[in-house]
């Protein structure tokens, strides 16, 4: 989740997700509902899915990414091997911005490949 904090608490969050899950009600009527975006909706069932109650816990946190896990992030990304979201929920990544992030820095430096992104 990102550094700011979530106007819904967990128990509400889990209580969304599981609507959506069970197939009680669809994200986008779920959405609508709690006034939440859809997108945020589907992040916290796939947080869910990967890595259950904890994913839906707010971080107060920063988390730090090893450059050698970086390295490998964005390899996998740039070669297709998965998308960006699949990158993020494979390798535990907080969000897609911070992924896009590092994209941005290794792309120059793929031509040199002993500099890792920081």
């Amino acid at each position: 989740m990102s550094g700011r904090t979530s106007h819904r608490s967990m128990e509400e969050r889990l209580r969304i997700v599981l609507q959506c899950i069970n197939g009680q009600i669809s994200c986008s009527a779920l959405a609508k509902q709690y006034h939440i975006s859809e997108t945020t909706i589907q992040d916290w069932v796939r947080a869910y899915r990967y890595t259950g109650i904890d994913g839906l816990k707010e971080s107060h946190t920063w988390r730090r990414y090893s450059p050698e896990l970086k390295l490998q992030v964005c390899q996998d990304y740039l070669t297709g091997k998965y998308s960006l979201r699949m990158c993020c929920d494979k390798y535990n990544i907080s969000s897609q911005s911070v992924l896009r992030r590092w994209i941005r820095q290794y792309k120059p430096l793929r031509k040199n490949q002993e500099v890792l992104p920081r």
